[in-house]
């Protein structure tokens, strides 16, 4: 006997009874055949919004990264949320789509876009206890429980953005702040694999809360970033990691043609350099001739087998370098 589920049909079909006959027209008593199916619950999966600035008010939707049984993303219609004091100080209340704990604040859900807020009380800048909830999957009622836990800086310096850019030049990184008062400086780390660990780079000194560094030593894949904040005191904390790709048109941008056409290319003038170098795959310096013209330098390599050299731009004490093929 098999059952075949009707589509769209995803419950546990109703029992069905049977009886047997046998040769003597003898008739059993009746007996139930019942189906069940096995149901997948939904994953509800923590979240953290960090380094927030102290005494603020925070929003993070807590849908985005969770799932319905069959791995679609949750939404507002597909599930329902509950919040829950499970953990939470003596005396927090739970009010439908708000928790108040006494001495922290309020945590509030809309139910009609996933958003959770957290509005602490004021004088409250320590971190809130983390508020656990639970989705409920809407077609089988099955749930599943995540943690909120929402942190906020101790240092004197909220940064507001961190950002960084590939140009011809290196990396540029930039960054803003605000609330600097007693703060002392920031270090910047650098990684080619954050889990190995990551180097000093540069350290620059508080300011007026906009910053700029430019790292003219990358290389050919993905470099990564963070800032060190660190107090006069001497405590610190560690920005957001950043990821930055090579720009695939940085050389496209000032060598042209590339590869060089004839063996003669033209370098555009972003900067006025103190001089040049051509070098091969060995690192020599190949013979190059050079004549400047209105918006450009253009070089000839008429003896420069081909391959593929790296042109050397000297300027201010800086170095740039732009790949080249030459035919």
């Amino acid at each position: 006997m098999t059952f075949t589920p009707g589509t769209g049909f995803t419950g546990n079909p109703t029992p069905i009874q049977y009886t047997i006959t046998d040769s003597g027209e003898l008739t059993s008593a009746p007996t139930n055949i019942t189906v069940t199916y096995l149901l997948e619950p939904p994953v509800a999966n923590n979240d953290i919004s960090e380094n927030n600035a102290a005494g603020t008010t925070v929003a993070l939707n807590i849908l985005t990264n969770d799932l319905i049984s069959d791995g679609s993303p949750a939404t507002t219609t597909n599930t329902s949320v509950t919040l829950t004091n499970t953990g939470l100080p003596e005396g927090s209340i739970v009010a439908g789509n708000t928790v108040t704990v006494p001495g922290e604040g309020v945590w509030t859900y809309d139910p009609a876009t996933g958003n959770l807020t957290f509005d602490p009380d004021t004088e409250f800048t320590n971190n809130p206890t983390p508020l656990t909830y639970t989705l409920t999957e809407t077609a089988t009622g099955l749930s599943s429980n995540a943690i909120v836990t929402i942190t906020f800086s101790s240092l004197p310096v909220t940064l507001i953005a961190f950002d960084g850019k590939t140009t011809a030049e290196g990396v540029v990184l930039t960054w803003s702040t605000a609330n600097e008062a007693d703060f002392d400086r920031f270090v910047i780390e650098k990684s080619v694999n954050p889990k190995a660990g990551f180097i000093a780079l540069a350290e620059i000194s508080a300011g007026n809360g906009k910053y700029a560094y430019t790292d003219t030593h990358t290389g050919s894949g993905n470099t990564y970033y963070r800032l060190k904040m660190i107090d006069i005191d001497a405590s610190f904390e560690y920005s957001r990691i950043i990821s930055v790709q090579p720009a695939k048109d940085v050389n496209a941008a000032f060598i042209y043609p590339n590869p060089a056409v004839g063996k003669t290319f033209r370098w555009k003038k972003s900067i006025q350099p103190d001089t040049f170098r051509l070098l091969d795959p060995a690192g020599n310096v190949v013979p190059a001739r050079v004549q400047e013209q209105a918006d450009s330098f253009e070089f000839s390599v008429r003896g420069a087998q081909p391959g593929l050299y790296v042109l050397e731009c000297i300027a201010n004490g800086k170095t740039y370098r732009y790949k080249l093929i030459v035919d």
